[in-house]
């Protein structure tokens, strides 16, 4: 009889938290390309009631110290192509739905698979579509000395190793661990190094040329977006999700407050901009989306989700 109270009682504890929580967590959804299946996400979130923000609105109900409000989400998308415009944005319009895109400024207007200045002007007049920071080139460094592998002829065509071999890539090159160049102090590879392929003339940055290196890649990303749309992007996305405090310092010291993961998770109505949690399902279908959703508007579940996940 004691075991049953106990149980009865355990269970009324967990209705009332879940009942106190309910519609206090706001999932962010993640999306790159746009889904095969995004018109019956749109769906369910309109058939649902569900109130949608863009970063910018977020910055705004931040500063007036608000809350978002409840039965809420937020939609993003991360690097800025093309079919964000050719098939999400439409849907967003049809379904007066909002959404920010993290764009990398650096393949704006100079690769076919991603946006032109035109069409992100277009989607931001709209009021539906805000853009935010994900860094200019959305490159790596290397961050290790030690030889991981050598270079192959496949690896001729990796724009990212070609990029720190400063398009002198040959195949045998040393290949090292590499990271997000936003959150790590690199390896140099010196000219003496690109004459020779000794490994003794590699050395470490300095902590300033590391910061030297950040601040000119997001100055440029956000001096892009300012000059194109006349607004001041305060939110940055972490490229490959990969962050660091030290990362995170240099970018605030440049007016980013708030700061976009891909760690699964979900946020209290009043954001923390620290640690911004998103969701990206490798497979999305109709039910996981509703699951998914409803789970991490509950911000008690939510939490369990994004300790588990």
């Amino acid at each position: 009889m004691v075991n049953m109270y106990l149980f009865l009682f355990f269970l009324l504890v967990l209705i009332v938290i879940l009942f106190v929580y309910s519609n206090e967590g706001v999932p962010v959804f993640l999306f790159h390309k746009t889904p095969s299946g995004f018109e019956t996400y749109m769906k369910i979130l309109k058939s649902a009631r569900v109130h949608t923000y863009t970063f910018s609105e977020v910055y705004a109900i931040h500063n007036q110290g608000l809350h978002l409000q409840r039965n809420s989400c937020l939609i993003t998308f991360d690097d800025g192509y093309s079919d964000n415009f050719y098939y999400a944005f439409p849907l967003l319009k049809r379904f007066k739905l909002k959404a920010t895109i993290f764009i990398n400024t650096a393949y704006i207007g100079n690769d076919p698979d991603y946006l032109t200045w035109e069409q992100i002007k277009q989607m931001h007049k709209s009021g539906l579509v805000d853009f935010e920071l994900h860094s200019h080139r959305h490159m790596p460094v290397f961050i290790d000395d030690e030889v991981v592998r050598h270079a192959t002829e496949a690896d001729l065509a990796d724009k990212n190793l070609q990029y720190l071999y400063h398009n002198n890539l040959r195949i045998g090159d040393p290949v090292f661990k590499s990271r997000s160049a936003y959150s790590e102090k690199g390896i140099v590879l010196t000219d003496a190094f690109f004459s020779s392929r000794d490994l003794s003339a590699i050395r470490y940055e300095t902590d300033e040329e590391t910061e030297k290196r950040i601040v000119e890649d997001i100055s440029l990303n956000k001096s892009l977006i300012e000059s194109n749309l006349g607004i001041e992007p305060h939110f940055f996305c972490w490229p490959w999700g990969h962050q660091s405090a030290f990362g995170k310092n240099v970018i605030k010291k440049m007016g980013i407050i708030g700061f976009v993961t891909t760690r699964k998770g979900t946020n209290p109505r009043k954001f923390d901009l620290e640690h911004i949690y998103r969701i990206e399902h490798r497979v999305y279908t109709p039910f996981k989306f509703w699951v998914t959703l409803k789970a991490c508007q509950n911000l008690f579940i939510g939490r369990i989700y994004q300790l588990i996940s």
